[in-house]
Parts: C-alpha cells; sequence; structure tokens
C-alpha cells in the first residue's frame, strides 16, 4: 500500500497514564506515515507534568511525528479539537479519545485501506470497538433501556439494512475512533459560521452527534465497519460506574440543542411538545438532580440568540430534509425517559403522523 498521510488528534485531560497507554500504541504503527497532535488540556499541575516526564522518559518529545501542545485553560473537548483541527496539515484525519489503543501494529494500515475501498461518498468511518472491563460492568447494570417505546421519538430502533457496498450512515459510527477524509467535506467546511466539526457549545457529551447530524442532512455517508481483525480497545467514561453532575448538565443542555438546531419546522410542530413533557417530566423523577437539570435548562434559555442563529445556518445550507433523521438518528436523545410508559401510547399515535407526513414506513 503507498504510504498515507494521517494527522492523529489526542486530547489528554488529567489522565497521563491512560494516555500514554494510548500514544503509545499508536506510535509503534507501521507502513504509514503520520503524525500525532498531542494537546495536554489538564488543568493540574502534577499531571501535568507527570504526563511530560513520561513522554520523555520514553524519547517520545524528541519524534518528528509527535507534536506536543500544551495549553493552560480547559476548551472541553469540542474546543479544542476543532482548533487542531484546522492545524492538522493531511487530508485525513483520525479522532481518537485518550482512553483508546490499539494492540495492532498495523492496525492505521489495515484501516486505511478499508476506508479507501469504501464508496466514494464516504467521509467517515469508526472500527469494532472493544469495551474495557469497567463499561461492560457497568452497562449490566442496564444503563441503556432499549425496550421502551420512548427511544423511538427520533429513530424508532429502525436499523437500517447492510448493503453491499456497506455505505449506510450507521448511528453507532463511534467518535471514540473516528476517521475522517477532510478532502471529502470541503463543500461543508466552505459554508461561512458553520461550526466543523463540532460545536464549541457543546463542550463534551453529544458533540459527536451534532457532526452525525450534520453528516446526514448534508448528505455525507459514514460507516462502522465490523471486521473482526480491524478493532480498538476502549476503557470508556463511564467505567467509574459514576455520572457526576458535570455529567448530567451537558447532556441534557446538548440533548435539547440537537433537538432545537436539526429539526425542520414541520417536525418540531411535534418534537417540542414531547421535548418540553420530558423535561418537566425528568425534573419530577430525578428530583436529587433536580437544581442541575434545572441550570441546563436556564443555559439553553440565556444562550437561544445564538442556538437560533446557528439553526439558521444550519437549515438554509441543508440539502435533505428530516425522514433521514426520523428513520436513521439518534435514540440517544429519549433514551431517558424509560418511565415515561404512562404516555406511550399518546406519542405513538403522535409520532405515527409525523412519520406519515414524511412517508417512513416502519
Amino acid at each position: 500500500m503507498k504510504k498515507v498521510l494521517l494527522s492523529i488528534i489526542i486530547l489528554n485531560y488529567n489522565t497521563p497514564e491512560v494516555t500514554f497507554k494510548c500514544i503509545r500504541s499508536f506510535m509503534s504503527q507501521k507502513d504509514v506515515n503520520f503524525e500525532i497532535i498531542f494537546i495536554e488540556n489538564s488543568d493540574k499541575v502534577d499531571a501535568k507534568q507527570e504526563m511530560k516526564k513520561i513522554l520523555e522518559e520514553w524519547w517520545i518529545l524528541k519524534n518528528n511525528n509527535f507534536k506536543y501542545i500544551d495549553v493552560w485553560y480547559n476548551s472541553w473537548f469540542a474546543g479544542w479539537n476543532n482548533i487542531w483541527w484546522e492545524k492538522a496539515q493531511w487530508q485525513y484525519i483520525l479522532m481518537l479519545n485518550s482512553d483508546v489503543w490499539v494492540e495492532d501494529d498495523y492496525f492505521l494500515k489495515k484501516f486505511l485501506e478499508e476506508f479507501r475501498k469504501l464508496d466514494k461518498n464516504v467521509v467517515a468511518a469508526s472500527p469494532k470497538q472493544v469495551w474495557g472491563d469497567g463499561f461492560a460492568k457497568y452497562r449490566k447494570k442496564g444503563y441503556y433501556l432499549h425496550k421502551n417505546f420512548m427511544e423511538g421519538i427520533v429513530a424508532l430502533k429502525r436499523k437500517p439494512k447492510i448493503k453491499k457496498d456497506k455505505s449506510w450512515n450507521s448511528y453507532w459510527c463511534l467518535f471514540a475512533c473516528l476517521l475522517i477524509d477532510k478532502e471529502k467535506i470541503k463543500d461543508l467546511l466552505s459554508i461561512k459560521w458553520l461550526k466543523i466539526p463540532f460545536d464549541n457549545k457543546y463542550f463534551i457529551y453529544n458533540e459527536d452527534m451534532y457532526l452525525l447530524f450534520i453528516f446526514d442532512l448534508f448528505g455525507y455517508k459514514y460507516v462502522h465497519l465490523k471486521r473482526e481483525d480491524l478493532s480498538f480497545n476502549h476503557i470508556g467514561s463511564y467505567s467509574g460506574n459514576k455520572v457526576n453532575k458535570l455529567k448530567i448538565f451537558h447532556w441534557e443542555k446538548n440533548r435539547v440543542m440537537n433537538i432545537l438546531l436539526f429539526y425542520s419546522l414541520k417536525s418540531q410542530i411535534f418534537l417540542l411538545p414531547v421535548l418540553i413533557l420530558t423535561c418537566i417530566w425528568r425534573l419530577v423523577l430525578e428530583f436529587k438532580n433536580f437544581k442541575i437539570l434545572l441550570l441546563s435548562y436556564v443555559w439553553i434559555i440565556k444562550n437561544i440568540v445564538y442556538i437560533l442563529e446557528q439553526r439558521n445556518i444550519i437549515q438554509k445550507n441543508r440539502k435533505n430534509n428530516d425522514k433521514i433523521l426520523l428513520e436513521n438518528r439518534v435514540p440517544e436523545m429519549f433514551h431517558e425517559y424509560s418511565k415515561l410508559n404512562l404516555f406511550n401510547c399518546i406519542f405513538k399515535v403522535w409520532f405515527k403522523l409525523l412519520d406519515w407526513m414524511y412517508e417512513i414506513k416502519r
């Protein structure tokens, strides 16, 4: 295979040992020309010092393919990925979570080979993911509640059929390890004021959903590859079995932002009443999180002008209608509301009308 130039973006936030495991596994990749853009985003001095000490001990800082960027303020995952997306000089960009690692020294070579075989309209792909033990144990506790109708408000649990050319849009395209062909989305990058790859306001959590929504509305394809010999390991941000207040805040505000930004006015006639009801209902059900949830809704109100401005840019330039969103998109936005069984029958009828408007057959 002809060597390909690839930029790998890795951001570290107070996890030196885990991040080093990620860096080391990718620095050992063979038969591919690449650079690693490493952003040291830790807000603890000891964590910064430990990370740099480890890199110095392994002589990684002296490697010309490794770019060390030290910053002293935290703009979160979305912000720094946006900044160094612009700095990445090669056509292919691999965006990684810092708790990811690979065990095959030819992983990048195989990944690129598979990616370049796909339909020419595929702009992004992710390989098979192997969860770390911490996340696997957490999932057994039933965090994902897939049997409830409320999960299907925007996606209705429908999985697109696998096409022979493997060029289908898949919700399970994983941003923990996502390869993007920057050249193929140059038209998208040329839209003035459109936030690509992420909107900084998301900070963390669901910022990946933002980009998938963009891909869907602007007619780009992305793929989740399932080759057994092409996989990466991921510890997962839930490995501590704890959802803190920061996560609750950003999850909720970003979920609401996704609905406000991407759906047309015609769809929002149906979506907004349900959105308001689920927000109120969640405040009732999760009284212990009442304050932090309320703050997330206050944040939306305070930033509504910005949200409407971005919505206008997206709606003005979009190429597809909401049909693709309603068929394929984001069960995450309503999966929290499994306790709303009382309203399922009402919502089922309500969203059948929405399906009818877009001629969606279930």
